[in-house]
């Protein structure tokens, strides 16, 4: 791995020049939309922007509307009544926005509002829809989605978090054409159409701050809430111990409202979906194996030839979770007993539980604490740093956004994106 030395020269080299453009800052490459698997989609541009089709060059005019379709092997492309066929479409710039709206077979009402350049090209099934997106507006859109509270300090916890995540990405990318998801199995963005005023600002204060440790960025995960008491990273996940992620008691959890929670199915659904999973019959199931903080690592399974075999926690999680309502069994902090043909399933916390507790943080932010004493409480030995400076919203303060905090009820759908972690 690259010294995060080497990787922040690059960063501050990048912004020297104009530290308040958007062009000059840091991107990241985020495949946008892939769980509809697109077939079609049209661009609406915001502004004067231009196009590239297989590397030549295409001028689009402000409010014009261009149409892409996977036809074949390649791409169908409509524009003024013109159409072109091509491989690869790149569009917009760093500082354009513009808006995306799915056709065939999502729903025509989907369209969000992106900032940046979008790639478009033929996936196997769908368009893949790459958006190379200024770091900046991409933190404060996802902090939106994740943690869109009217609490400074935590609010400014997590932009950092976010904005760690997003970087070490960067560096350990999901594959060679793109850095991140948007959805949880990296982080939630949706565009910067609905970016909150409160992750705005929070952004703005901690415009190029990450979370380092002994000079490398961190793995800067984080889940929903903790139930009490957070995991090591080697205890959920294969792999090396890191040092900064390991287990603390979280006592800030305490009003999460996903604390404590319960499950009940019956006894032949719960069997038949264990059996289903494994290939054969399932007669009983026991918890063989716990971590330190108490999260199931294994479950023993007894078989009707009486053979037994073992199931991981997550993978029983996952697999009982089909047959189950949202959220289902949240974490792997649990327990389970049986009762009258059912079984009942009870336990703490939602997510893999590595790192910061979203739920924790807020209390914490509540309680007085700082940003910097919110990140250095789950993630153990490491220094706030920052990359680069710069006004990151100069272009945009008058984006149109504006969102007010939502309800209990809607604040804590947003935290279930957590659930894919």
């Amino acid at each position: 791995m690259r010294s995060v030395f080497f990787f922040i020269a690059l960063l501050v080299a990048s912004v020297v020049a104009s530290p308040t453009s958007l062009a000059q800052q840091p991107h990241v490459r985020v495949r946008v939309l892939d769980t509809y698997a697109p077939q079609a989609v049209i661009l609406y541009a915001e502004q004067a922007t231009n196009m590239m089709l297989d590397g030549v060059s295409m001028p689009v005019g402000a409010a014009s509307a261009v149409y892409v379709a996977r036809e074949g092997d390649g791409l169908q492309v409509e524009m003024n009544g013109r159409r072109h066929r091509a491989l690869l479409v790149e569009y917009g710039g760093a500082e354009h926005t513009w808006t995306l709206a799915l056709r065939y077979p999502a729903d025509p009402g989907v369209e969000r509002r992106y900032q940046g350049r979008l790639r478009v090209q033929p996936d196997t099934e769908a368009l893949r829809l790459i958006n190379t997106v200024p770091l900046e507006p991409y933190v404060a859109a996802v902090l939106t989605k994740e943690f869109n509270f009217q609490e400074p300090s935590s609010s400014e916890a997590m932009a950092i978090v976010i904005r760690s995540y997003a970087l070490k990405s960067v560096q350990n990318p999901v594959s060679d054409a793109f850095d991140l998801y948007d959805h949880t199995a990296s982080q939630v963005y949706q565009g910067i159409g609905d970016t909150a005023p409160m992750a705005r600002q929070a952004t703005r204060n901690t415009a190029g701050n990450v979370v380092l440790h002994r000079g490398e960025l961190i793995d800067a995960v984080y889940s929903a809430s903790s139930g009490g008491h957070t995991a090591n990273n080697e205890d959920v996940w294969q792999g090396e111990a890191l040092p900064y992620l390991r287990g603390v008691s979280d006592p800030y959890d305490a009003n999460s409202p996903h604390r404590d929670w319960s499950v009940t199915l019956p006894r032949g659904v719960f069997l038949q979906s264990l059996s289903e999973q494994l290939g054969r019959p399932v007669q009983d199931v026991e918890i063989a194996d716990r971590s330190a903080d108490g999260r199931v690592d294994r479950l023993r399974i007894t078989h009707l030839n009486g053979t037994e075999s073992f199931l991981a926690a997550s993978v029983f999680r996952q697999t009982l979770n089909r047959r189950l309502d949202a959220p289902g069994i949240r974490s792997t902090l649990f327990d389970f007993s049986a009762s009258d043909g059912m079984i009942v399933i009870e336990g703490q916390g939602f997510g893999h539980g590595v790192g910061l507790g979203q739920w924790g943080a807020l209390e914490m932010g509540r309680q007085g604490k700082s940003a910097t004493e919110i990140i250095q409480f789950y993630y153990r030995g490491v220094r706030i740093e920052p990359v680069y400076e710069a006004d990151v919203f100069a272009d945009l303060d008058d984006a149109p956004a504006e969102a007010s905090e939502p309800g209990a009820g809607e604040r804590r759908d947003q935290l279930l994106n957590r659930l894919g972690w």
